[in-house]
């Protein structure tokens, strides 16, 4: 389809090039909404489909973002109640800066939903957890050690082949490469 719209707009014809792009994307979105929906079931632990858990996903998202709740945590957090009832707390602090939302009242109706499910309490969190990382590389830190990045330093090339990298710190246009032989190289961006 998309190719057809490309051949439309070679030859000029934009009005019959965009409706058979729209068509496209039209034709995307229920594969993009069911597939969503799967991965956030498993992401809320829940194996069945019942027709309530579209709203149940929106309104922890609706909750999160009153509370500015950290998506990774939210959901890593989850993954634990969902195996120990004592590790409510935890999960309930995310929400606290938001006096208006009342992430209680979702907790009890996903632990009623979690009801229906067949899966132990056990194998619920283990599979929770296969897709709620503890932790996600975060951009701002990601950048620093970028190969691209590594590639300035002397040592680069043998840093990202032995993977031996335990510090590298970018201070404007100097980059400081710490090996884990206690070596440091600083190169300027500029060299």
């Amino acid at each position: 389809m998309l190719e057809q719209a490309r051949q439309h707009l070679e030859r000029g014809e934009i009005e019959q090039a965009v409706e058979i792009a729209t068509e496209a994307v039209h034709a995307f979105m229920p594969q993009f909404d069911a597939s969503f929906l799967s991965v956030m079931r498993a992401k809320l632990g829940l194996s069945a489909e019942a027709e309530a858990d579209v709203e149940l996903i929106r309104q922890l998202f609706s909750h999160m973002q009153t509370a500015e709740a950290d998506f990774t945590l939210t959901f890593r957090r989850l993954s634990d109640l969902a195996e120990r009832d004592d590790s409510r707390e935890p999960f309930v602090q995310l929400f606290a800066k938001a006096e208006s939302s009342d992430i209680s009242a979702w907790l009890t109706e996903w632990q009623q939903r979690l009801t229906s499910e067949s899966q132990s309490r056990t194998e619920r969190a283990a599979n929770m957890r296969r897709v709620n990382p503890a932790y996600i590389p975060r951009n701002h830190r990601v950048e620093v050690s970028t190969p691209d990045r590594l590639l300035q330093c002397d040592a680069g090339l043998e840093v990202i082949e032995r993977l031996e990298v335990t510090n590298v710190h970018s201070t404007g246009s100097d980059v400081d490469c710490r090996r884990s032989g206690g070596l440091s190289t600083r190169v300027s961006n500029g060299r």
